[in-house]
Order: C-alpha cells, then structure tokens, then sequence
C-alpha cells in the first residue's frame, strides 16, 4: 500500500458523505484509492494530509456508497430479451396477438413478461393462439418467472416436440423448447453484452452472480483478453450440462480475470406465478401442493456428487416444501435461491445448516397479490426476510432479472416498505417481515467492497443520501457514477 512518501499514483475521491456498512457515516469525507484498491476512507482533512500530492476528484456534494451486487440475474436471457416483444401489461389473448405481431425480425418471434397473475387466458390452447398470431416461423413466449414457456406448432417441431401439442410447457418438461430457442454467440453476444454492463453500472452494480449456465462461462472464461467486461461475474453450470463438452472444468471459486465459477444450479421446484413451487399445503381452490423436483436422497446424492468435483451447489428453492428440504440437504458453502415462502418450524433448520439464502425483494410486487390469493393463511411466510435474519440465516439480494430489473433501489425500498409506491397493500404485506433501511443496505452493496483498507474500490457515486428522505422515495436515488476498481462511468440508460 500507500504511505506519505509514495502518493504518485493516490487518488483521492471527496464526496458529501461516505456510507460505510460496518461503521458511522463521514460528514466531508473521502477515500483514498490505489491500485484499484482502498487505502481509507476518512475525513477530507484527514485524507489530504495523510496523502499531500494525491490527485483529487471532488464528486460534488454526492454520497460515495459501496457498489451494489446483483446475486441472482440471468445475463444471457437479458440480452435475449433485448430481441424479444415486451408483453408486460398483456391482459387479453388478442392484446398478446398485437404485441407479437410486432416482434422483432428473426428466425424465431419470441415474447418475454406474460404475467400469468393478470393474464386472462388464451382462449383455447397457447398452440393454437401463437399459431395465429405468427404462422410464418417459430414462436415462443415466456411468463414473468420463466418458468412457463407456451410455443406454436413450428417452435414445438423445432424443439423435437409434437407439433400437434397444446404447447404449454412447465419446469423440465420446457427444456428441449429452452434448448431450440435462438441465442446469441460470438460478437453480437459480446456487442449485447457490453451494453448491458453498462446498463448495470449505471444501476451502481459491479458484481453480479449469473445463473445462464455454461454458455455465459465459456464465453466469458475463454475470452482473449479476460478483463473485457467491466463486471465481475460469477458464472454457473446447470444440472443438465453436467455432461456438456467443458462441464468437466467447472470448479467453484476458479478465477480468471474478472470472471469466478460459482454454482452448480439445481431446481428443487417450480415457482408461485406457474403454481409449480412446491408448499406444505395445497393452494387455495386446489388439491394440489406444486412440483417436487428430487427425493431427499436424489438430491443428497447429487449435491454430494457436485461436493466431490469442488462445486458448490445453488439449489431454487421457492415454496415451503422446497425449503424445508434444502434445510435438510443443503450445507456451509451451498445456498438456496430465492426462499421465498418458509415456515417458521424451518427456520432453525436453515440457520443451523449455514446456507445463504439469496432473497428477491423486488419479487413481492410481482407477488403479493399473488399470496393473498392462492395460499392459506393470507400468505404467511411468504418474503420473510426479518424471520431469517433473526434465525441467523445469511442473506444476500439478487433481482432474478429479466423476472424483475436489475434496479437495486427498487429491492431496497421493497424491502423495507413491503408495499407499492402509492402504499399498497395497506401498511404493507406482512410488514413485520420488513427490514431497517441499513438493513437492507447492507446485504445489497457488493460484500467485497466495505470500505476497508485492501478492498476494491467498487464505489457508486450517489445524488443524495438516502438515509435523508422518505423510504417511498428510495426508487428516486440515482447513481451518478460508477467505479470499478477505482475507475469511474457516468451512469447511462436503465438496466432491463
């Protein structure tokens, strides 16, 4: 590091206000920088005597944060997203025949965000709707939570399916569609890329955890130069690709450049907006309970298996049910993907197992209707974010995009709010699971970043300090620039 002497290459970034997650804010304050790394973070005074010659950047009266991490996103299905008709909002069927007909030029037409919630039906078969909405080439269209996917007749031939089917398609049974669908490779997918990082620091976001499987890891480890893509991103291996071409290599926490391995995706159910998430007990109006994916034993086996090979493994874990059996299977290291829904018996369960849970608060306004509707008790259990923290279970935040934006300050205001902007539901849903503002905080900035002396200077520049407004006015707060490793970007455009 840095002393008195050696302030050649210091930088000195003067702001407002410093946030610090493990300690009191700084009124006229500042980090020193490095390298790329934080030297302090202290009082300008302090900091200009300390390092006298230092370059200075005065960020202007804005409050200096850590960066965000995004836990949980999908990059690969947010750039093909970018190719697809946006159906969010789409109530009817001829609505959806509207929206697809303006889909973008391609082999395939391809439709993201139906919201199944507020979605009043096809009117027949999906097959039959998207067969009139798109003869001349194949369709397929996706639900809010990508767990439903429904096709016509070309996209159901073209993924080795009976053309003649209803085509909708859930969980597993989607996969050869999943498989058919076109995805983007060499340039163009470096060029989409590109400009979604970009969108993702102009969020404040530096570190993001992707759950697209081999083909992001492959691209993203075998790249020239390995530093091309201003994130660190952690890649993933999906159950299916166990025994793909380069599977093999796959270990938890290899790095190279800016890209770590990270998990071994499992799915232990489905999700709410489907109705496959597996629960304890039926849903409103139904005898059924949702989709188990595994046995206990399978699924022991496979997350000793992957324990064996040096992976780590991220198990989707949505309903009560699920949960209960990550409790049971899953161990430190591991974590489980969105628990959304919890009973209380399993909160011990999950702390003393040591697994991270990665919550999606921004998921509630996609869902609490939703809970109020098809489960008992009015939802019960459902985003219990404050349950967990007090059973010691370690959060951290992910957004799920394309589910929901990548747009941290909306993850944080659901968090503490529990409610839509214009105060919906009343007092919030389940308000007791809310959590404090630096609660929120501090499981959302980047957990690599805190401030201390040797982190990486993964900071975002802020227009004002949230800690001074009101909590519905959270959305509000903009990042004005983003520095990874120290190096800065205006924030442009918004994350999808």
């Amino acid at each position: 590091m840095s002393d008195r002497s050696d302030v050649s290459d210091v930088r000195l970034l003067l702001a407002r206000r410093v946030l610090r997650p493990d300690a009191p804010p700084l009124d006229d304050a500042g980090v020193a920088v490095q390298a790329g790394r934080i030297l302090a973070a202290a009082p300008t005074v302090e900091l200009r005597a300390r390092f006298p010659g230092a370059r200075v950047r005065d960020l202007a009266g804005a409050t200096l944060a850590p960066a965000f991490q995004d836990a949980h996103l999908h990059l690969l299905e947010m750039v093909q997203r970018a190719t697809a008709a946006a159906l969010g909002g789409v109530r009817e069927a001829d609505e959806l025949v509207a929206r697809l007909a303006r889909a973008p030029a391609g082999s395939w037409a391809l439709g993201f965000e139906l919201n199944l919630h507020a979605f009043q039906g096809f009117g027949g078969t999906p097959r039959a709707l998207l067969d009139r909405a798109v003869p001349d080439r194949p369709c397929a269209v996706a639900s809010t939570d990508l767990h439903s996917l429904f096709a016509n007749s070309r996209a159901l031939a073209a993924a080795g399916l009976d053309p003649r089917g209803e085509g909708a398609l859930q969980e597993a049974d989607a996969e050869p569609l999943r498989q058919a669908l076109p995805r983007l490779e060499g340039p163009a997918l470096r060029a989409g890329l590109a400009v979604l990082a970009a969108e993702l620091r102009g969020q404040g976001i530096t570190r993001v955890q992707d759950f697209s499987g081999l083909a992001l890891d492959r691209a993203l480890w075998e790249a020239p130069d390995p530093a091309w893509l201003p994130l660190e991103v952690a890649t993933s291996l999906l159950a299916h690709e166990l025994g793909a071409p380069g599977a093999a290599d796959f270990r938890s926490g290899d790095r190279r450049g800016r890209v770590t391995r990270g998990y071994l995706k499992l799915f232990g159910d489905g999700s709410l907006g489907s109705r496959t998430a597996w629960m304890l007990r039926p849903y409103l109006g139904r005898i059924d309970t949702g989709r188990a994916t595994f046995r206990d034993a399978e699924l022991a086996e496979l997350v000793a298996d992957a324990h064996r090979a040096g992976r780590r493994v991220a198990l989707h874990a949505i309903g009560e049910a699920a949960v209960r059996q990550a409790a049971r299977v899953l161990g430190p290291g591991d974590r489980l993907e969105h628990g959304q829904h919890v009973h209380p018996d399993d909160l011990a369960g999950l702390g003393r197992a040591g697994v991270c849970v990665c919550v999606n608060p921004a998921h509630l306004a996609l869902d609490w209707q939703a809970c109020l509707a098809l489960l008992p008790q009015g939802g019960q259990g459902a985003y219990p974010l404050a349950s967990l923290r007090r059973a010691g279970v370690p959060l951290v935040v992910g957004s799920d995009a394309p589910v929901v934006p990548a747009r941290p300050w909306t993850a944080v205001r659901w968090a503490v709010q529990r409610a839509t902007r214009d105060g919906q539901p009343a007092g919030g849903f389940h308000p007791e699971e809310g959590l404090s503002l630096g609660e929120a905080l501090c499981l959302s900035w980047d957990p690599a970043s805190r401030l201390r002396p040797g982190d990486p200077a993964d900071l975002c520049a802020l227009d004002g300090d949230p800690f001074e407004g009101a909590p519905d006015g959270l959305e509000d707060v903009r990042c004005l620039e983003c520095f990874l490793e120290g190096e800065g970007q205006p924030a442009v455009g918004r994350s999808r």
